[in-house]
């Protein structure tokens, strides 16, 4: 009886930082295997340096509250846009899940209402405020100035290809309506001439 109550103290007195260490072993593995990229691991290890900064390396995972969740959310939205905070609040539940799957705590973090994603509505009015993101003509032909001669040529026979046959089949059938107040843009058919 006492080696089985042991067990059960020893998996919910798990630490942050042991939590963290097995999880970026496990994500390692993956990595070394193909299934994930190296960039994904490199944003996991991110994500749990700031986790262990915030809540602290040697605190019990089991112990995490719903306030803590809350600090967490808000260390993470210091200083970055809603698409990041969404990303590093997903890459801790997965760590938080991770935990719970390989039993290193007794039962699920419950994170609380203070740990929600953004809402959609504030994706769609930081996407809107960032404005569309692709290239000008004059930037393009700084790109095509400032490469090689064979790529030059490469790139404008595939870009011109490309772009004719997108602009012909978009301009003909869709026009753009930004919708500034809730964030949205709309596309609408063009009306026939």
């Amino acid at each position: 009886m006492f080696c089985w109550l042991f067990a059960i103290l020893a998996v919910s007195r798990a630490t942050l930082a042991d939590a963290a260490n097995k999880f970026l072993s496990a994500k390692a593995d993956l990595r070394d295997s193909g299934e994930i990229r190296s960039c994904t691991w490199m944003q996991y290890h991110d994500t749990c340096s700031r986790i262990l900064d915030v809540l602290g390396k040697h605190r019990a995972v089991a112990d995490l509250t719903p306030d803590d969740f809350r600090k967490l959310r808000s260390a993470f939205a210091k200083g970055r846009g809603p698409v990041a905070l969404a990303g590093d609040i997903k890459r801790a539940r997965i760590l938080f899940r991770f935990c719970d799957t390989d039993g290193l705590i007794d039962r699920p973090c419950k994170f609380g209402t203070g740990f929600d994603l953004p809402s959609r509505k504030t994706l769609r009015q930081a996407r809107a405020a960032r404005g569309p993101r692709m290239f000008e003509p004059h930037e393009i032909r700084q790109l095509l100035d400032a490469a090689e001669p064979h790529d030059r040529e490469r790139f404008a026979e595939t870009f011109k290809q490309r772009f004719d046959v997108m602009q012909e089949e978009v301009s003909a059938k869709w026009m753009h309506c930004p919708m500034a107040p809730g964030g949205t843009a709309r596309f609408t058919t063009r009306a026939k001439r």
